[in-house]
């Protein structure tokens, strides 16, 4: 476990105690005997026991972001819960009652809001325990799946007909697909989170440029390797864990658009939301064929660097190529039944999605396929999880349980 897992966990267990500690009778007692020395009476003390609370809150909401380098949405709701209900203490105690007439009722309202808008958001993500993974819940939907006519037209135009049929053909007839909701991972699952799985892994590297960075995506990993690791986290969990089936994975990754990619049809644009083959990788290897724009990253960056799609979900495109469930067909998509397809049940390759760092434009689309041997380790390939499930508050506050 890293220092910054060990702090976490540590933060956890003294936010709880002092959750415990400020219910019953301790913080009274205290204050009963030294209630002189702080200035405080017996009836100030659901106040004190409130601002105590809000102080651990306020701390935890600051450290969390130091050490995770985001804020989880559960302590943003403890805090802003904690804070609104001291507003009303606060008020309760002021002597001018006409005062505290007009501000009580407004003071009730910003609670009533505080409290929702977290809890609001909160239906829609999810923290792993076991590796610190966030997941988004997608909701379930229909969507056109394939390209569209101006990628085709594109396409031929830059790769010719002979190498569009041999390569994007696939991703033809464009046809309706239904999926139902589920959860998918906000990121691509990082070196550190697969390390729980496999300490020693080494993600290698790349011309001399480090892919193995904790918070960097794995890499190096097989579609066995995946599933392997989807199963460990399942058994670890009552959540079952897998690869996104590709209907899935397209249709997170449009999240609801109907575009090239997820941010519209201009490639130059990619690198805002995108870590892909660029004008500086392009320095470092003049050879390739790159996107019109810097991205400032050579290989794979850390997860979450660029911005997301519509759904919440970071690096949909660009960074690793993600492994999908389904077994790669060259025609699949006339046949693919409209209700959420899975792919056949066996084959020689399987389906990856997403392109990659080094990858040129015309990979670099919401409805790219490629196809790997499922033993197959690379530099460019890892993935990202997805788990069905509900959105019931309760499993949403409690999700190890």
């Amino acid at each position: 476990m890293s220092v910054s897992d060990k702090l976490t966990t540590i933060i956890a267990v003294v936010r709880q105690f002092c959750r415990i500690f400020g219910k019953f009778t301790h913080i009274p007692i205290v204050l009963r005997k030294y209630r002189y020395m702080i200035g405080l009476k017996t009836e100030n003390e659901p106040l004190f026991r409130k601002l105590f609370q809000l102080s651990i809150d306020f701390y935890l909401f600051f450290t969390a972001f130091y050490v995770n380098g985001y804020i989880s949405i559960n302590i943003i709701f403890s805090f802003f819960l904690d804070l609104s209900c001291t507003l009303v203490l606060v008020v309760e105690k002021m002597k001018n009652c006409v005062l505290k007439k007009c501000l009580l009722p407004f003071f009730c309202l910003l609670m009533i809001f505080l409290v929702l808008v977290p809890a609001a958001s909160a239906e829609q993500i999810f923290t792993d325990p076991e590796t610190g993974m966030e997941f988004v819940w997608v909701p379930g939907g229909t969507f056109q799946m394939g390209q569209t006519g101006l990628e085709k037209e594109d396409l031929v135009k830059v790769m010719g007909a002979d190498k569009f049929d041999k390569y994007c053909a696939c991703e033809l007839p464009r046809h309706k697909v239904v999926v139902d909701g589920f959860w998918m991972g906000m990121f691509e699952v990082t070196n550190l989170q697969y390390r729980f799985f496999k300490p020693d892994h080494d993600s290698k590297s790349y011309d001399g440029h480090s892919l193995n960075v904790d918070n960097q995506p794995v890499v190096e990993v097989s579609c066995y390797d995946a599933i392997a690791y989807a199963e460990w986290l399942s058994s670890k969990s009552r959540r079952k864990f897998s690869l996104p089936s590709e209907a899935e994975w397209e249709y997170a990754c449009r999240a609801g658009t109907t575009t090239v990619c997820f941010w519209g049809d201009d490639a130059n644009f990619a690198c805002d939301y995108a870590n892909v083959g660029d004008q500086a990788a392009q320095k470092e290897w003049p050879v390739w064929t790159v996107h019109g724009c810097v991205d400032g990253v050579i290989v794979t960056a850390p997860v979450g660097c660029f911005k997301p799609n519509a759904f919440g979900l970071y690096d949909m495109l660009g960074n690793v190529w993600e492994w999908c469930s389904d077994w790669f067909s060259e025609g699949y998509y006339k046949e693919s039944p409209e209700f959420n397809p899975r792919g056949l049940s066996s084959g020689i390759y399987r389906v990856a999605r997403g392109s990659c760092w080094d990858s040129p434009p015309r990979y670099v689309r919401s409805a790219s396929r490629n196809k790997r041997r499922p033993d197959n380790r690379s530099y460019a390939i890892g993935f990202r999880l997805v788990s069905l499930g509900t959105t019931e508050s309760s499993l949403l506050r409690n999700p190890e349980k």
